[in-house]
Formats: structure tokens, C-alpha cells, sequence
């Protein structure tokens, strides 16, 4: 019989809530209509591991939780009230007087209220900032409709022994909880939140690289823009039902045969990245949700380090996660002969909508790689509006050549006049054009086409703007937006790269479209002379052109047929 291997791995036997027997007989009856009080019960800390030592996250205070009852607010006057209310962490006990640790108090002016002399079942669940429907006693009894977000921040918070050590962002730990028991006054209402999520802890060491800052081809230290898991299976509608009474998602919450990604990046003092030296470690914690595959079935889920340059890493994971899981991972040594090409969209599904991508461009005037390697580096958009002739043979070898190697990927060619390429990998776009679709082809595109607005560049604060609006799409239209004007200084790049770059690393939400970077994958360019000597600008561009690829492991997209 084959395995079953989980994201997510209850023991159906662990019961997940706290039985009455904290309420001791002696308590003093609540009278309906009273103020229900809730406090964290034991142990010390939010979540309930099995034993874990070295996994304990700890409430904070302000942190939010949803509850439900459906025996609350019963009483004539309080009818027309919910039955849930929000409430947040107060006080945070850490001795062993108290029998909780964490108490509660309701968000806003109303909580919840005793509603007659029965039990009550209540039942909790974390963030409340992520509940999209509560419980009730017709089509959702005790379940949980949570909206899930793919995108997760560690903020590195020390760097001892050559490790980067981390904090999650703990939004992204769903937990649930429940109680029932007897009406009292004198009493807190226990609840002990059940992690819902399988948490890995991930170990990350840099091996060695070689240097080539001219083309920025394998940089070193091994810069890191994050790392993401990819799951043979999505949740539908980037949403999730949560059954607490049976400890598992409600039928249907799974698109099975879909990949999905949860994407984990770095914030160091504002920098949205992480330069490892051979030797040198992060650690970090990723939330993944209960999705479950079959690894016997050739399902396994995988590790993706997102790195700037040629490098792709990519590490199967076939084990059977549990609850909670460690992953030290040792980044092979690289050199110039061993280098592998950023076949990024090699790892997305076939049924994503290609208008939902988010595509790095590169201005052909602006630079001089050649475009097999900024193909290599994970450009996806050439601008060659201004080849022509034998010119635009050579190019088009260069994309038939790369496309020959990586099958799985697709490349466009903004051209001036289409009848310039001649390939037989030629293909038109159209707005129900999915992956499976593309893969394999040179998507010729002009500025007359329609379905395509092409956004020129005045200055950073328009193409943000831009960019911002298309996050928001939720039709299937592409938008190519310019980064740069033609005659740009390299000081002016760098400045207006920096800035489109922070904006899409810090606030961006949703797919960006086609972006043309200037200096694409570029860490660094000889500007002017200066005194004499030449001048090193950073550019930027390598971050740049990563963080556009990573916008397509970040965010939730759309599926064709679901």
C-alpha cells in the first residue's frame, strides 16, 4: 500500500482542545448575558508542538485572535449580535502561578456573552486578520474559512558564528483551539491553539562560487533574494476550510495536480536580501499549509534557493514531513563550467494564465550581454526594436538555442515590425493563453498588438504607479512598462532601478507583467571617468531582475480550468 506523505500530519488521537476539568466545581455559575473572559492556556507558549525545543513562538502582545460560539449572545437583547468577536493578547504571564498564560480582551466594545445556563463550545482561531467566514451552526459547522497568503518576510535578527539567524512573520502560523464547557464567572474560558500549518526550519550554508564581475554571471558571495517551496497542489481561491472538530481541510480546499508556491524572503535592516560567503548559514522558519501529496507518486514537493545570476537550486524534498521538520542544506560549490541556466518557469504550472506572469525584460541598447546569457541569468523579454538584419538572426539563433536546451520556458520578443523574426517557434499571444501553451515558443509582440499596453517611462514615481495598478488586475491583459528612457546616465539608473526595486520588494502585491530593465542582470557597470579613472555604478539590475522573478513564487495566480 502506498504512503500517504503530508504537509500537514495530525495524530487524529491528539485532541486539540482543553476539557472542562480546568473549571473546578467550586466555580461560581455565569448568568446569561455576562461577559465571557478568555485567556491562553498552558503550555508556555502559543503553539503545541510535540515537545519541540527548538520550536517554541511565543504571543506577543496585541496579537489577534477570531472566537466563536454558538450558544453565545442568546439572550433577547443580544440576538442581533454576531456570534464571534475579535479579541487580542493583553498580558503575557511567564511564572507558574497563573494557570494560562496569555489573557484576551475583546477588540472594540462588544465581546462575546454568556447566552443561557448550558455549555458552551467555543472555538478560536489565529490570525484573526486571516478569517474570512467563522464557524455557525448550518453549512460551516466548526469550520474556519482562512484566506492564505504565499508571501512570508523573516526579519533577520543576528548574525553569531557566521549565522544569520531569523524571526517569522508569525501571520503566517494558523492556529486553531477549542473548549466547551459550563457558564462560569470566576473563571477564564481556556483555550489551547493547535498549530495548523507544518513548520520547517530550514538551514541554509553557502558553498563557494567564482567571480565574474563583468557579466555578474556567478557572483560572489552567493546573493539570496529567498527561497520557496513548491507544492504539487494549490488551495483553492488562495482560501482554505479549516475543520476543527476533525482536524483537517474541509473537502474540496485542494486543486490537486496544480503547483503552488509558498515563497520566504529576507529583511535585513531594509535590505531584501542576503549575501552568504562560502561558510555561511541562515536559519529560517517557512508555514506551509495542510496540503498533502503523495511522494511515491512522483509528487514530492521542492526547495527552490532564489539566487541572482546562472545559479538554480533546486533540492527534491522526499520525506514525510511531519509537524515540524529540519532541512540542513549544504549549496554546492560552483564554477564557470558547472553553471546552470535560471529556468525559472520551469517550476510554475501549466495552467497558469501567461498575462499573470511576471516578466524580466532587458533594453538591448542599454547593455551589452549577449542574450543567450541574460537568458541564462532568467530574462524572459528581449527589446529589439532597433535590431535588424543579420542583427536579428543571431538573436534569434541565441533564443532558439536557449529554448532547444530549456524546453519548459518561453521567451518574447518586443520587436518594431514582426516580420523581422522568422523562426518556426513563433507564436501569437492571446489572453487565454496559458503556460502549456507557451512553453517551447518566442512570443513575437509589437506595439500595435491588441490586448497589450505598452506604459513609456517619464520617471520611477509613473512606472511604480504602473506597476501597483498592475497587481491589482484581475482581467488577463499584459502591460509592458520601460524602466528607463533611451539616453539615461548611469547615475540616473541606479537611482530610479533602486527605487522600482524597493517598491516591488517592500509593497508590491500581484504579478508586474513585462518589466524592461535597464542593465538587466547587471550588478555593476563602468560609468564615466572620473579624476581619471573609471567609475563602478551599482545598478542594481540583478536584484531588480530577480525580484520580478520572485513576484512569480510570491503571489497566488490564477489557474485556467480549475
Amino acid at each position: 500500500m502506498r504512503k500517504k506523505l503530508y504537509f500537514h500530519h495530525l495524530m487524529l488521537g491528539m485532541a486539540i482542545f482543553m476539557s472542562s476539568c480546568s473549571e473546578n466545581e467550586d466555580s461560581i455559575p455565569a448568568n446569561p448575558g455576562d461577559a465571557i473572559s478568555f485567556s491562553a492556556a498552558t503550555p508556555q507558549s502559543r503553539t503545541c508542538y510535540s515537545d519541540s525545543e527548538w520550536l517554541q513562538l511565543d504571543w506577543v502582545k496585541d496579537d489577534r485572535i477570531g472566537i466563536y460560539s454558538a450558544e453565545a449572545n442568546a439572550l433577547t437583547e443580544d440576538q442581533d449580535k454576531p456570534k464571534n468577536a475579535e479579541y487580542k493578547i493583553t498580558d503575557i504571564y511567564n511564572d507558574k502561578v497563573h494557570e494560562h498564560h496569555a489573557d484576551f480582551a475583546p477588540v472594540g466594545d462588544d465581546g462575546l456573552k454568556w447566552g443561557s445556563y448550558n455549555d458552551h463550545t467555543f472555538y478560536g482561531a489565529y490570525p484573526a486578520e486571516r478569517i474570512v467566514a467563522y464557524p455557525d451552526e448550518v453549512d460551516m459547522k466548526g469550520i474556519f474559512q482562512m484566506k492564505y497568503m504565499t508571501n512570508q518576510v523573516c526579519s533577520v535578527s543576528s548574525f553569531e558564528n557566521s549565522v544569520y539567524n531569523t524571526t517569522p512573520d508569525m501571520k503566517n502560523a494558523y492556529m486553531v483551539a477549542k473548549n466547551t464547557l459550563p457558564p462560569t464567572s470566576d473563571k477564564h474560558v481556556l483555550l489551547t491553539f493547535r498549530p495548523v500549518m507544518t513548520t520547517l526550519q530550514i538551514n541554509l550554508t553557502a558553498g563557494s562560487t567564482s567571480s565574474d564581475i563583468g557579466t555578474g554571471i556567478i557572483p560572489e558571495p552567493t546573493t539570496i533574494t529567498g527561497v520557496s517551496v513548491i507544492m504539487p497542489g494549490a488551495l483553492k481561491d488562495g482560501k482554505f476550510l479549516y475543520n476543527v472538530d476533525n482536524s483537517k481541510l474541509n473537502d474540496g480546499s485542494v486543486l490537486g495536480g496544480t503547483k503552488e508556491s509558498v515563497f520566504v524572503s529576507f529583511d535585513k535592516n531594509g535590505e531584501r536580501y542576503i549575501k552568504l560567503k562560502p561558510g555561511e548559514k541562515i536559519s529560517f522558519l517557512v508555514f506551509l499549509p495542510p496540503v498533502f501529496m503523495d511522494g511515491s507518486a512522483g509528487d514530492a514537493a521542492k526547495l527552490r534557493i532564489h539566487t541572482t545570476g546562472y545559479q538554480n537550486y533546486v533540492i527534491p524534498m522526499n520525506v514525510n514531513l511531519q509537524q515540524e521538520y529540519k532541512f540542513d542544506i549544504k549549496l554546492p560549490d560552483f564554477d564557470p563550467e558547472r553553471i546552470q541556466p535560471n529556468n525559472w518557469m520551469s517550476y510554475m504550472d501549466d495552467k497558469v494564465y501567461v498575462s499573470q506572469l511576471s516578466i524580466p525584460g532587458s533594453y538591448r541598447n542599454l547593455q551589452s550581454i549577449p542574450a543567450g546569457n541574460l537568458l541564462n541569468m532568467g530574462v524572459r523579454a528581449l527589446d529589439l526594436r532597433s535590431a535588424t538584419g543579420d542583427e536579428m538572426n543571431t538573436i534569434t539563433k541565441e533564443i532558439e538555442s536557449f529554448l532547444d536546451k530549456n524546453s519548459q520556458e518561453f521567451v518574447i520578443a518586443l520587436c518594431g515590425d514582426v516580420s523581422t523574426v522568422s523562426s518556426t517557434r513563433m507564436n501569437d499571444f492571446n489572453a487565454d493563453m496559458t503556460l502549456a501553451n507557451a512553453r517551447g515558443k518566442i512570443l513575437v509582440i509589437n506595439e500595435g498588438d491588441s490586448g497589450i499596453t505598452f506604459k513609456d517611462y517619464k520617471n520611477s514615481e509613473t512606472a511604480i504607479s504602473t506597476l501597483t495598478a498592475i497587481g491589482k488586475y484581475t482581467d488577463r491583459a499584459w502591460t509592458v512598462t520601460y524602466c528607463a528612457n533611451d539616453n539615461m546616465l548611469q547615475s540616473e539608473v541606479r537611482s530610479s532601478n533602486k527605487a522600482i526595486y524597493d517598491h516591488i520588494v517592500n509593497t508590491q502585491e500581484g504579478n508586474t507583467g513585462i518589466v524592461m530593465i535597464p542593465y538587466a542582470c547587471t550588478q555593476n557597470v563602468v560609468g564615466e571617468s572620473g579624476a581619471g579613472m573609471p567609475q563602478l555604478f551599482q545598478t542594481y539590475g540583478d536584484l531588480f531582475t530577480q525580484s520580478i522573478i520572485d513576484c512569480n513564487f510570491k503571489f497566488i495566480h490564477q489557474f485556467a480550468n480549475k
